[in-house]
């Protein structure tokens, strides 16, 4: 299983990780940069199996990539068993010519985007509330209250907007 996880939402890219080492109930996890390890350690660490037969998942963070030429880190990736789960990460948006999104189909990978939520807006909330608009403002004060805001300072800015 081989998978490229991409975008800004960097603790849900954690989060499917650790849900993607559960499924698989693989002991290990190894991760490393693209910078700091060579397709040939890259080789040597995927042809090793596992003493117990268990699966391991390597994740390969290519985020500082830059202008490097990954070739012969995808021809070790496509040649990898399947009892190797791998996933690349950027904790950055990749565009449509990044190497390895085009060479999805060859790695025989599925692509995710995982992008950050929109941030809460405590004055766009008030005038929902105002306006009369249920459904939205319950959909604002959701990701007002998960993106840690203080619920008495948002009653607060309610009871300003009453005074106005």
């Amino acid at each position: 299983m081989r998978f490229v996880l991409h975008g800004e939402n960097i603790p849900a890219i954690r989060n499917y990780i650790l849900n993607l080492q559960e499924r698989h109930k693989a002991t290990s996890k190894n991760e490393f940069s693209i910078l700091d390890v060579s397709s040939n350690e890259l080789s040597d660490l995927v042809s090793t199996p596992d003493m117990f037969g268990a699966k391991q998942i390597v994740v390969l963070d290519i985020t500082k990539m830059g202008r490097m030429r990954p070739k012969e880190h995808i021809e070790v990736i496509t040649k990898a068993s399947n009892d190797v789960v791998f996933v690349i990460i950027a904790q950055k948006q990749l565009p449509r010519t990044n190497i390895f999104i085009k060479n999805a189909n060859q790695l025989n990978a599925k692509v995710m985007s995982f992008q950050a939520p929109p941030p809460a807006n405590v004055f766009k909330f008030v005038d929902l509330v105002f306006a009369k608009n249920r459904s939205a403002s319950y959909k604002e004060l959701k990701k007002l209250m998960l993106s840690g805001e203080d619920p008495i300072y948002i009653f607060s800015m309610l009871v300003y907007g009453l005074r106005g």
